[in-house]
């Protein structure tokens, strides 16, 4: 069993580098392991004297895949500080944002255990595509993360943020789960109805403490009202006056 290899003599003009073949060992190197090399230099008078490098850690694997979110961008999710940079109030996922003009995007859980990994930002309206925004080098991130201005993006359309994570040995692609533009809110389509019966609107009631309502929102607001307020206003000839808030 071979587990290292003997000396080689090695030219010795005026290259400092030479290579050697590992096939006559027992074995293959090993991702994650450490390896020595070396050298023995000989004079004219049969002296030598060796030295060795550094630990070189062999490794072939890829880096590790993480996740992407996408962040909401909005002014009352985010605010700057003193130095100018921009801190979110929240590192959740989003799904919905209402700005049309850029596009925030965090990822975590990269990592490889021997090498570095530089980082690529893009942005798509797939998974993997970087149609809207090409792939950008955004390694110097530090904190991971990368809001991308400029942008026109489109109503009622759901954008993908594409993190390809590259080490010496290979490439790990992850994408975002999508965010939802949704810059035009209209109620069109939203039926509100005095009475528990959408069908029907009642004009009168026998009920002086009670007051009821039904409404229907259509399955093209579905993601995007995830609250329902109720008030109730009295008329007075030209006057209203909020009685329930």
């Amino acid at each position: 069993t071979v587990n290292s290899l003997d000396f080689r003599t090695v030219d010795a003009g005026a290259s400092s580098s030479a290579s050697v073949c590992t096939d006559s060992l027992a074995f293959s190197l090993h991702s994650g392991h450490g390896y020595y090399v070396q050298l023995r230099a000989t004079n004219r008078a049969g002296l030598s004297t060796t030295v060795s490098s550094e630990k070189y850690t062999h490794s072939d694997g890829l880096p590790t895949a993480g996740l992407v979110y996408d962040l909401d961008p909005s002014p009352t999710r985010e605010r700057c500080s003193d130095q100018g940079a921009r801190i979110f109030l929240s590192d959740e996922d989003a799904d919905l944002q209402t700005i049309a003009d850029r596009i925030s995007a965090r990822w975590f859980g990269f990592r490889h255990d021997v090498l570095n990994i530089d980082y690529e930002f893009g942005i798509g309206t797939k998974p993997g595509l970087a149609n809207v925004v090409a792939f950008k080098n955004v390694s110097a991130a530090a904190s991971r993360r990368h809001t991308e201005t400029g942008l026109a993006l489109k109503h009622d359309q759901i954008y993908y943020v594409t993190i390809r994570a590259t080490a010496a040995t290979g490439t790990v692609v992850a994408s975002s789960d999508g965010v939802r533009i949704f810059a035009n809110f209209s109620t069109d389509g939203i039926r509100v109805v005095d009475g528990r019966r959408i069908g029907r609107d009642a004009d009168f009631q026998a009920s002086t403490s009670t007051l009821e309502a039904a409404w229907t929102i259509p399955a093209s607001l579905d993601g995007v009202v995830t609250h329902v307020a109720v008030s109730a206003l009295r008329q007075a000839g030209n006057d209203t006056e909020t009685i329930l808030a």
